[in-house]
């Protein structure tokens, strides 16, 4: 009886250590939530931004959020990387305050510290119609931490210099590279026509069953021609040229050395020519059918396109 009573009052007492670790764990991971929430810079968070704009020197880049995702409004309308521009406010929003160097700082100490004038300014816009502006300084001796400074505060703070590195961006950090959007999987027809004049016709009549004009029915090398596709597709502009030519013709687009013509399985049909190429910076020089804009290619892009449609010969 007395061994039954003495178990008994040790599991009570157990059950007690029990939940006054509970207690105490739960308490620990509410300081440290609520440290760590203190820590933060911003109290927003990315689904809330609807615009932002980056200003550096006399550049300024300026994006906005649309029904169709994000797009660049300023220095040139086009269509963003809505990744790139995912990963920027995410990662910029998740940004902690290392520490307040100064509660207020003369006009000598924020030249001292390059917040006068300051390495950029950036205004984030939320849809609450809140906004946020700040300057960001100098990397500190360590070169880990950057110092900033919100507009109306006379705070300075020292934050980890992840921030400057994702605010740091030009226009093509975040402008949408795609070469041309098509999908090998949908298209029905696709049409390599080269300045020499070979064409290359080849047509989708069925799932994973591609023939080409001047082949054999079930003679194309799929592989072959998937590569070629699939290098298209996931190609990517490496710089962007001119944004509204008015002559193609130094560029070698006012008879393309290469026109592409893909339809898809909606008849919808995208064209892409390739013109002369660019020694110096080592590509080709392009543009969509209905887009104004030159971009340049990558010296490889070409490497995949057949040159001739017996190169798609299966087992040549």
């Amino acid at each position: 009886m007395r061994f039954f009573k003495k178990t008994v009052a040790w599991v009570i007492i157990l059950f007690i250590l029990a939940g006054l670790a509970y207690f105490f764990e739960e308490k620990v991971d509410e300081i440290e939530t609520a440290e760590a929430e203190k820590r933060r810079l911003f109290k927003i968070e990315p689904a809330e931004i609807e615009s932002f704009e980056i200003s550096k020197g006399d550049s300024l880049l300026s994006v906005k959020k649309s029904k169709d995702g994000w797009f660049i409004e300023k220095p040139t309308i086009t269509s963003a990387d809505q990744k790139a521009v995912a990963d920027l406010l995410a990662h910029t929003l998740r940004a902690n305050i290392d520490g307040v160097l100064f509660e207020e700082a003369t006009s000598e100490k924020l030249q001292e510290l390059g917040l006068e004038p300051p390495y950029l300014r950036a205004t984030l816009k939320t849809s609450s119609g809140a906004s946020i502006s700040m300057v960001l300084g100098d990397r500190g001796p360590t070169q880990n931490v950057t110092y900033l400074q919100f507009a109306g505060e006379k705070r300075v703070l020292r934050v980890h210099a992840d921030i400057r590195s994702e605010l740091d961006k030009e226009v093509y950090d975040l402008r949408d590279k795609t070469v041309i959007a098509i999908d090998p999987q949908k298209l029905k027809k696709v049409e390599m026509v080269w300045k020499n004049g070979e064409k290359i016709i080849s047509h989708n009549p069925r799932q994973n069953a591609w023939d080409t004009e001047g082949l054999p029915p079930g003679g194309t090398d799929l592989t072959k021609l998937l590569a070629a596709l699939y290098g298209v597709k996931e190609a990517e502009a490496s710089a962007f040229i001119d944004e509204n030519p008015k002559d193609l013709k130094p560029y070698g687009l006012e008879n393309p050395r290469l026109t592409l013509r893909f339809i898809d399985d909606k008849n919808l049909q995208q064209v892409l020519f390739v013109g002369g190429k660019d020694k110096k910076r080592r590509g080709f020089y392009a543009k969509r059918q209905g887009d104004p804009n030159v971009f340049l290619l990558e010296e490889d892009f070409l490497d995949n396109i057949p040159a001739k449609a017996e190169d798609l010969r299966a087992g040549s």
